[in-house]
């Protein structure tokens, strides 16, 4: 299949995003270097979103248009929690749930159809309803508090910074699955399909958790 314009885009932007992604983590928390690239990978990650929707509709792949659209509701979310004087506007404290809802309701249809075994079937690989659930448990999870947030029930500091975290990394997670594992075939045949293309997968994760958990970590770090 030849490449298009929107397909290099595509790849640029997913690029794009991976190393802003990456390096957002890398750099000191809250300082202009973490905010400006948390721009870029905001943006990166939209439009890499836009783009691999589109191609996931002409081709029918729902798990990919689902992820598509998690994470552009995820990654703006995310932005929109740390801004400083979010939590303050009444227009913004119910725009977290007008874009989560949908998101929600699709995800629902589509864990309802992968327990009735309807899932993506590619002929040499059908998609297991497990990738279904974990995508819709993300959804429940982020939508929920959004809804605590819109009703006035968590509004504190530290959730929000902990919402922006994980939001951030797990959009990051789907996006180095997507690179990784769905684009398996960029690799040589002897990294295609093999454990050491999952490990940026689980450094993602492992990255989340430390950050989420922090003070934590340190603290039983400093007795040992």
């Amino acid at each position: 299949m030849s490449l298009t314009v929107g397909m290099v885009g595509h790849m640029v932007f997913g690029g794009a995003g991976l190393i802003a992604g990456f390096s957002a983590f890398i750099a000191k928390k809250g300082s202009l270097n973490h905010i400006f690239i948390g721009r870029i990978y905001v943006i990166a990650m939209i439009l890499m979103a836009v783009t691999g929707f589109y191609y996931a509709y002409i081709r029918a792949v729902h798990i990919s248009m689902f992820a598509a659209v998690l994470t552009a509701y995820l990654v703006a979310t995310s932005w929109l929690y740390v801004q400083k004087k979010f939590k303050y506007l009444i227009v913004t404290r119910y725009l977290p749930i007008f874009l989560g809802f949908p998101v929600f309701v699709y995800a629902s249809y589509l864990s309802y159809l992968a327990m009735n075994g309807i899932t993506d079937d590619f002929g040499h690989f059908q998609i297991p309803a497990i990738k279904y659930y974990e995508f819709a448990l993300a959804t429940l999870i982020a939508f929920g508090y959004d809804l605590l947030f819109g009703l006035g029930k968590a509004q504190n500091n530290k959730q929000r910074i902990s919402q922006h975290i994980w939001r951030m990394a797990f959009t990051l997670y789907i996006a180095c699955s997507a690179f990784f594992e769905g684009q398996a075939k960029l690799f040589p045949e002897s990294l295609q399909y093999s454990v050491w293309l999952s490990l940026p997968e689980k450094f993602v994760l492992g990255l989340m958790v430390y950050w989420l958990f922090k003070g934590k970590i340190q603290k039983l770090w400093n007795k040992f």
